[in-house]
């Protein structure tokens, strides 16, 4: 059977709690429908997690990505940067939009990080991670603490 690729789209009802695995995909996919390296694997796998508020001027519901190599935790991104040009961006810094995966309640901060995944602005798809290859990535983390 042929492998065919399909952009998955998240929905609130994907992220009850927090804990689930997701894989960043690109369109290449469809040539090589597995990944045969599992250090690498680790590096494109992050973690749903979720944080609460520190200060009081914090929105209380807030998401994270989490990096399976290396722990890089990600909150949100920037809008409005302009185009990537020799190295730099267009607009200069202080017109950048920071969007925190973050809301009121749990469903919009659910809400925005869906928004991300499913129409991310630099062009990156992703999907829930399989049993293998949570398995793999399990394995390969224990490789690295010995």
């Amino acid at each position: 059977m042929e492998y065919k690729w399909e952009q998955y789209i998240f929905t609130p009802k994907d992220f009850e709690g927090a804990g689930q695995y997701i894989v960043r995909e690109h369109n290449n996919k469809k040539h090589s429908p597995h990944f045969t390296d599992t250090g690498y694997l680790s590096t494109v796998m992050m973690k749903i997690g979720y944080r609460a508020a520190v200060r009081e001027k914090e929105l209380s519901n807030r998401y994270i990505l989490i990096d399976m190599s290396d722990g890089l935790t990600t909150e949100g991104y920037y809008t409005n940067t302009g185009e990537f040009t020799n190295g730099r961006h267009l607009n200069p810094s202080e017109q950048w939009i920071w969007n925190p995966f973050a809301g009121k309640t749990s469903y919009e901060a659910k809400q925005k990080l869906c928004d991300y995944l499913n129409n991310n602005p630099y062009s990156k798809t992703f999907r829930f991670a399989t049993n293998e290859e949570l398995i793999r990535v399990a394995a390969h983390q224990r490789w690295k603490t010995k």
